[in-house]
């Protein structure tokens, strides 16, 4: 679960440094969004694969990144 924390804050600092004008999302809600995605996306993938929650994979980790990156582009094309 800590690894999957940590992904969405990488890419939620990604997110803010790639492009961060005014109007743009709050650095704060890039990096909850990055987190909440990326858990959500690990999470799940481990719950499909019938694994514990809290397991570390490379299925789960690319469905941490995915979920977290569509997750940060909702929120920049709904905010920004």
């Amino acid at each position: 679960m800590l690894a999957y924390i940590v992904v969405g804050l990488i890419l939620g600092a990604l997110a803010w440094q790639w492009k961060h004008e005014p109007g743009d999302p709050r650095p704060a809600a890039q990096f909850l969004a990055g987190v909440g995605g990326a858990v959500v996306g690990g999470v799940v993938a481990n719950l499909v694969q019938n694994l514990d929650l809290m397991a570390m994979n490379a299925w789960g980790f690319l469905t941490a990144i995915v979920v977290a990156l569509i997750t940060l582009a909702v929120l920049q094309v709904r905010v920004g």
